[in-house]
């Protein structure tokens, strides 16, 4: 049905994978795991596959598998080659050529953006309490962004992508079957991925009671990290140590004996 020759991997049976739309994805998901390639006239034989019979409660294990490997981001370039995205995952084919203000993103559309955050984040892996919902949530950060771009002021903006993508988020997710405790999870790690930025920003006007509000709605510490690598997932060199430092002190500050409680 399927061999590999020099790296790569080659369908020996047509009917095979038109009938098995199921087997088709999870071809894909392979090579990019196990760092292969698919040959053209392959990728083109995937193309005409018919997936929407394609049952989605199988999908989440997959596609976990894939996000925690060393190459997330191979897997989706070749889930986007294969028609996959398109077919399977609308919600992840609109990012695929949603502009985004070259100033902030030099890297391109949002779906580049979001291949560059996912590999920021496996990166830090090691520093997450909870792997696959960091993962999770650096592919789906961006999701609302497709439904809420618009010119503003003659600059592209997203305003609300955050909210708009939280919801969307669950409904991705939910569609998939993904045990609900990852879905609460990764829906307030996508809502609050710009509050430690837009904070930051604002610095000298946070009080410490916006401070405990966040806190209270998110884990700090999976936040800081999808929202360092979507401040550095840009293409370019960026430095988010300052407001990461200034987050952290603003937090241990609230544990010190008489603190403000403003």
């Amino acid at each position: 049905m399927i061999t590999s020759r020099c790296g790569r991997l080659i369908h020996l049976d047509k009917a095979w994978i038109h009938s098995d739309p199921w087997g088709a994805y999870r071809l894909v998901l392979l090579a990019a795991r196990f760092d292969m390639a698919i040959a053209t006239d392959t990728v083109e034989l995937i193309k005409s596959v018919d997936f929407t019979r394609l049952d989605k409660g199988h999908i989440f294990p997959e596609l976990s598998k894939l996000l925690l490997s060393e190459r997330p981001s191979q897997g989706l370039r070749y889930m986007f080659r294969c028609g996959i995205l398109k077919q399977v995952h609308p919600l992840l084919f609109a990012l695929v050529g949603c502009r985004q203000e070259e100033s902030h993103h030099p890297e391109g559309d949002a779906f580049q953006h979001t291949l560059l955050v996912v590999e920021q984040c496996r990166k830090r892996l090691q520093d997450s309490a909870h792997p696959l919902v960091l993962m999770w949530a650096a592919l789906l950060h961006d999701i609302g962004k497709p439904a809420t771009t618009a010119y503003h002021k003659g600059k592209l903006t997203a305003y609300g992508h955050d909210v708009a993508g939280s919801r969307l988020a669950v409904s991705f997710l939910t569609e998939l079957k993904a045990p609900p405790e990852v879905v609460n999870a990764v829906q307030q790690l996508v809502r609050e991925h710009m509050q430690p930025v837009l904070l930051y920003k604002q610095k000298d006007k946070v009080s410490d009671r916006a401070i405990r509000r966040l806190l209270a709605r998110v884990d700090i510490k999976e936040l800081l990290l999808l929202s360092e690598a979507d401040y550095t997932g840009r293409g370019i060199t960026r430095d988010y140590q300052p407001i990461k430092n200034w987050l952290c002190r603003r937090i241990e500050q609230l544990q010190m004996p008489g603190a403000d409680k403003s």
